[in-house]
């Protein structure tokens, strides 16, 4: 990593990885947990960033959900067989989803934001959430931490040929377009 990422990181790391766990999160968590190896943040405070922005971002959405309930669902017409999903999950396990929804791929979002307007008291959510939300830092932080001797490893020995690598890349692309266009301007003639 060049010297000015580094200091960016010094200086900014915790609060991307916080913004980052407002969101999806678990792309920059895993990096995160490899970039303990470099020096670039400690693996118990990151842990807490990462627990605190991973909870944070589900407490909005499930006060969103609350606050807003209806008109919120309906805005998300598009996403209605996610909600119906998580709305019988709720009436079924309502404390198991609250505390595992992060780890459903899909409804990480969805999901807060149906308890929030289910009828899920605060502080139900808030016990639950916490703990799943602690579980999930740990795990994410820990997986990044762990493979990443390994990753920084391979990185080590690709950086070497980054240039065939790019290269590469681009030429797939260009090949990838040129078949495109072909194809498509084949079919126009054929018709």
């Amino acid at each position: 990593m060049s010297d000015s990422v580094n200091l960016w990181l010094q200086h900014y790391g915790y609060l991307a990885v916080l913004l980052g766990c407002l969101l999806e999160g678990e792309t920059v968590v895993i990096l995160a947990g490899i970039a303990v190896h470099k020096g670039l943040f400690s693996l118990p405070m990151l842990m807490g960033v990462v627990w605190f922005g991973g909870m944070l971002g589900d407490v909005v959405l499930y006060l969103m959900g609350h606050f807003f309930g209806q008109k919120l669902l309906d805005r998300l017409s598009w996403r209605k067989g996610r909600v119906r999903k998580v709305q019988g999950m709720i009436r079924r396990h309502q404390h198991s989803v609250i505390f595992g929804v992060r780890f459903l791929y899909g409804l990480r979002i969805v999901g807060p934001i149906v308890i929030g307007t289910s009828g899920v008291p605060i502080r139900t959510f808030l016990f639950f959430n916490l703990l799943g939300a602690a579980v999930w830092a740990v795990l994410f932080t820990l997986l990044g931490y762990l493979i990443g001797p390994a990753v920084l490893k391979a990185y080590a020995q690709v950086e070497q040929y980054q240039g065939w690598v790019w290269g590469g890349i681009a030429l797939l692309v260009v090949a990838w377009w040129g078949g495109h266009y072909w194809w498509s301007h084949r079919r126009r003639h054929q018709r």
